[in-house]
């Protein structure tokens, strides 16, 4: 049997919103490619979460997929995530004799090169376009325990290549292996591609950040996701290394907005045995969930009237 491995523990710092709930089409990026492993055979699934795990599993309830939480997710890599889905893999399905691998934002490689992965015999299978290896990535079950045990720093490809496993490349002429969602365009380009696949190249998207301002902006996307890191992280150093930004930036992001707002967001205890900690006050909670709130809202309008003035609207 071959069990599906989806990693949707990241944060998408890049991004500025969490990418396995976006919108492409009628369904999300995450849903798309649970319908594509499940229309190749594919029928267990696994997703790995992380940032925003409450809401992921809840956007999935009807999925029928398991669930595995990387609790880590902000100071840890790909490969962590990968680590974790495997035991619950190993756990869950004693008969699983391979696991079909990919990031939950690479959801437009097509059904034949899904069919094509699943096809090969090889302990490790990935798809190759003019050099560079997408997704999805076959792997067998010889590779498990050596992948659990791997210490090193380059990744699943430097733990493949460490057991002295062959890589199989099979070189496709298809570009969308490569097509993820890491920034606003890659994810455009993406729901562009998906179009095509529908017969509705041309169509429009709406596209509405929700930013709160003075006669200064004061909030947008990315200090929300600074709150909601230090509420799951219970820090803001685990934020600022999640964001991928200095320290000093949070800091000087964070204070500027309670100073503009008289409003202390985030109480920071510093010293101890764990060097400190930071969590939200309840002024910090409530900002967090009105913003939430009104951006689920927002979402929500923005579709309706978008449909109302230009759902049959094309370039």
């Amino acid at each position: 049997m071959t069990v599906g491995l989806i990693l949707a523990a990241g944060v998408s710092s890049r991004m500025g919103k969490f990418k396995p709930m976006l919108p492409i089409g009628k369904t999300t990026l995450i849903k798309r490619l649970i319908s594509q492993m499940r229309e190749t055979g594919v029928e267990k699934i696994v997703v790995v979460t992380g940032y925003l795990k409450n809401e992921l599993e809840e956007h999935l309830k009807d999925e029928n997929v398991l669930t595995v939480h990387n609790e880590r997710f902000f100071g840890t890599q790909m490969l962590d995530s990968v680590k974790i889905g495997i035991r619950k893999v190993k756990e869950s399905f004693s008969d699983c004799e391979k696991v079909l691998l990919s990031p939950a934002d690479v959801v437009m490689s097509p059904r034949w090169v899904f069919e094509a992965i699943l096809d090969t015999s090889s302990d490790f299978v990935r798809p190759v376009y003019h050099g560079k290896s997408g997704h999805p990535v076959l792997i067998s079950k010889n590779l498990f325990d050596f992948i659990l045990s791997y210490d090193g720093d380059e990744g699943l490809r430097g733990a493949v290549e460490a057991s002295g496993t062959k890589i199989t490349d099979i070189n496709v002429e298809e570009p969308n292996i490569l097509l993820d969602a890491d920034t606003k365009t890659e994810y455009r380009k993406a729901v562009a591609e998906y179009d095509k696949v529908l017969g509705a190249a041309g169509h429009l998207h709406p596209d509405v950040e929700l930013k709160l301002v003075t006669d200064r902006e004061i909030c947008n996307e990315s200090f929300v996701q600074l709150l909601e890191l230090v509420d799951k992280s219970g820090s803001l150093v685990n934020a600022a290394y999640a964001m991928k930004i200095s320290y000093t930036k949070v800091w000087k992001m964070l204070k500027y907005v309670e100073s503009v707002t008289s409003v202390k967001l985030v109480e920071r205890t510093v010293g101890g045995e764990d060097g400190g900690s930071s969590v939200l006050t309840e002024a910090g909670k409530d900002f967090l969930s009105r913003y939430k709130a009104m951006r689920t809202e927002l979402d929500g309008a923005t579709e309706a009237i978008f449909s109302k003035y230009f759902e049959d609207f094309r370039i």
